[in-house]
C-alpha cells in the first residue's frame, strides 16, 4: 500500500471538504469527481481514501473535527458530561458538566451533527466508486476496507451521541438532485450496517499500518464499542477475546502505564488506534495538553498552556494511594517563578486552590511533554483505543455473561491493577457480582480517564444521571438530566423542522 498519506491528506482532503461540506439539509452531490476518469490507478485510489481522513483529525480550536480538544470534540464531550473533566470557564462547559442542555438551546456540541453525519454517506459513495475501479481485488480490498472502517467509526460516534441516524440507501445516493427526507434507521438496520461494514473491514485490513490509518484491530475495537453500547455482551465477549489473542503478536501491555502517553514511546504496542501529531500542519497537532496545562506550569520546553481542563477533586479522591496512574495528577506544583501553587480543603471541608484549576480539582497532564515544542501545541499522539481497555472490557463481558464473579475476570482486572502498582483486589471486592462490578467500573475510570470512554461507561453501569445530579447538589447547581433521556443528546431542532417530521426527536426531549 502506498504510504504518502501525510503529504497529501491536508491538501486534497481540504479541497474536497470545501467543495462538499454543507451545514443544512440541502442534498449534497457526492459525485464531483468524474468517475469516468478518476480513480484509475492505485495512487488515485489512495487519494480518494486519504481525503476521508480529513474528518477524523484533531482540528484547530473551536472547529468540528471529530477529535478536537474543545467542547465539540468526542473526547471532551464524553468526559465533561461524565464529570471526569471540568474547567472554571463556566458557560457551555458547565452546561455539559452539569448536564443542563435542552432540545431547544442548540449547544455548540450539537452543531457537529451536520458535518459528521454527512461523512457516513460520503464514505459509502467512496466505497461504491472504488468497487468499480479496474484494479485487482488484492490491490483494492485493503483500501475499501479502510473506508468501511472509517464509515463504521463515524457511524459509531453518531450512534454514541444521538442513537441511530438516517442512513441513505444507494438508490438515494444515486440521485442527489432528488430531495428525500430520510427517517432514522431502526436499531436493527443500524446493526446490519455496522456489522456488514466492520466485518468486511476486519477481514481485509492489515494488522499493522502507518499511524493514524485503519487496521484490523481498530475495526475490531469500533465494533466492540458498538456492541457494548447496544448491550450485546455475548458478541462483545467473542470479539474482545479475539483482540486479546493478538497480545504479543500485535499488541502488548507496557510495564509502566505512564509510558503509554510519553513522547518517547510514540510507537508503543499498547495503542490500537492513535492520531499522529504534527506541529507543522494545521489540524494535526494535539491541543488536549494545551487545554490542561496551566500557563505557568514548567512542562519540558512547552509554554503557554490554556489553564483550562482539570480533574474534579471528587474523581481524584477515588484513586488508591500508590497508584502509578496518579503520577500525572498534580494537586500542587512549583510554577515557572519558583512559587508553589496548590489546592487544599478550607475550614468548611471544601476544596479550593491558588488558581482557577486548583480551585475545582487537580491538574491532569496525561500526555507527556513534547520536547520539540516551544508553545502549548504538541505532536504527541492522541490515543483513541488501547489494549488495556480490551482487557477490562473482556473482564466486564465475562462477568455480565456469566452473571457471576469468575477467576478469569478477576485475573484480568488484577493485571491492570498490578501494572499500576496496586495489589490484587481484596476479598471484599470480589465477594459478589455487584461489588465486583463496582470495582471494575472504578478501574475503568482510573485506567482510561480523559480518553473519551467515561460517558458510555457510566451509562452502561447505570451511573450517568445519578452522578450528574450528585454534582449539581455538591456545587449548588441545577441539572436537566433525566434517567435514560440524557443517555443521548437531542437531535438539533432545525434538522427536525427541515426534515418535515421525518426525523423524530430522541425520547424525553
Amino acid at each position: 500500500m502506498i504510504t504518502n498519506m501525510k503529504k497529501i491528506i491536508y491538501t486534497v482532503s481540504l479541497t474536497l471538504f470545501l467543495v462538499v461540506t454543507s451545514c443544512t439539509l440541502e442534498r449534497e452531490s457526492y459525485t464531483e469527481i468524474n468517475t469516468e476518469m478518476f480513480p484509475q490507478t492505485e495512487t488515485d485510489v489512495e487519494l480518494a481514501v486519504n481525503a476521508l481522513y480529513y474528518y477524523y483529525n484533531t482540528g484547530t480550536w473551536n472547529k468540528d473535527a471529530l477529535f478536537a480538544a474543545d467542547r465539540k470534540g468526542w473526547i471532551s464531550v464524553s468526559e465533561f458530561t461524565a464529570g471526569t473533566l471540568w474547567t472554571g470557564w463556566g458557560g457551555q462547559w458547565d452546561k455539559l458538566y452539569f448536564q443542563q442542555w435542552t432540545a431547544g438551546d442548540t449547544p455548540a456540541e450539537l452543531s457537529t451533527w451536520y458535518s459528521r453525519y454527512n461523512v457516513i454517506s460520503r464514505c459509502r459513495n467512496t466505497i461504491r466508486t472504488l468497487e468499480k475501479v479496474n484494479l485487482s481485488r488484492s490491490v483494492l480490498a485493503p483500501y475499501i476496507a479502510e473506508v468501511k472502517a472509517l464509515r463504521g467509526m463515524m457511524a459509531l460516534f453518531m450512534y454514541d451521541f444521538f442513537g441511530p441516524v438516517p442512513i441513505a440507501s444507494d438508490e438515494v445516493l444515486d440521485n442527489p438532485e432528488i430531495f428525500v427526507y430520510l427517517p432514522q434507521a431502526t436499531d436493527e438496520e443500524y446493526d446490519a450496517m455496522m456489522e456488514s461494514d466492520l466485518r468486511d473491514a476486519i477481514a481485509d485490513l492489515p494488522e499493522k499500518a502507518e499511524i493514524g490509518r485503519m487496521t484490523k484491530g481498530t475495526a475490531m475495537m469500533i465494533l466492540l464499542k458498538y456492541y457494548m453500547i447496544r448491550g450485546k455482551y455475548s458478541e462483545a465477549e467473542i470479539l474482545a477475546r479475539q483482540i486479546y489473542s493478538m497480545e504479543k503478536s500485535v499488541y502488548s501491555l507496557l510495564d509502566n502505564p505512564s509510558n503509554v502517553f510519553d513522547f518517547g514511546y510514540l510507537d508503543n504496542n499498547e495503542v490500537i488506534y492513535r492520531l499522529s501529531g504534527n506541529l507543522n500542519a494545521t489540524s494535526t497537532y494535539q491541543n488536549f495538553t494545551a487545554e490542561c496545562l496551566p500557563g505557568d506550569f514548567p512542562f519540558g520546553t512547552m509554554t503557554g498552556g490554556w489553564s483550562g481542563y482539570l480533574m474534579p477533586i471528587d474523581v481524584y479522591e477515588t484513586f488508591e494511594n500508590g497508584d502509578l496512574r496518579m503520577n500525572c495528577l498534580y494537586p500542587s506544583y512549583i510554577n515557572n517563578k519558583g512559587e508553589e501553587k496548590k489546592g487544599w480543603y478550607d475550614e468548611n471541608g471544601k476544596w479550593t486552590g491558588d488558581n482557577s484549576q486548583l480551585q475545582l480539582g487537580v491538574i491532569a497532564l496525561k500526555y507527556g511533554p513534547d520536547h520539540n515544542s516551544n508553545n502549548s501545541t504538541s505532536a504527541n499522539n492522541l490515543i483513541i483505543y488501547r489494549f488495556s481497555d480490551v482487557i477490562l472490557t473482556l473482564a466486564e463481558c465475562i462477568t455480565r455473561n456469566q452473571k457471576a464473579v469468575t477467576n478469569e475476570a478477576i485475573t484480568l482486572v488484577n493485571r491492570i491493577r498490578n501494572r499500576a502498582g496496586l495489589a490484587n483486589l481484596d476479598a471484599v471486592a470480589i465477594s459478589n457480582y455487584d461489588i465486583f462490578m463496582e470495582a471494575l467500573f472504578m478501574e475503568r475510570i482510573h485506567e482510561l480517564f480523559h480518553e473519551g470512554h467515561a460517558r458510555q461507561d457510566e451509562i452502561r453501569f447505570g451511573k450517568f444521571t445519578t452522578f450528574a445530579k450528585k454534582r449539581a447538589v455538591t456545587h449548588s447547581k441545577t441539572t436537566q438530566s433525566v434517567e435514560g433521556t440524557y443517555n443521548r443528546f437531542p437531535i438539533p431542532e432545525t434538522y427536525i423542522t427541515e426534515s418535515k417530521g421525518a426525523i423524530r426527536q430522541n425520547s424525553g426531549y
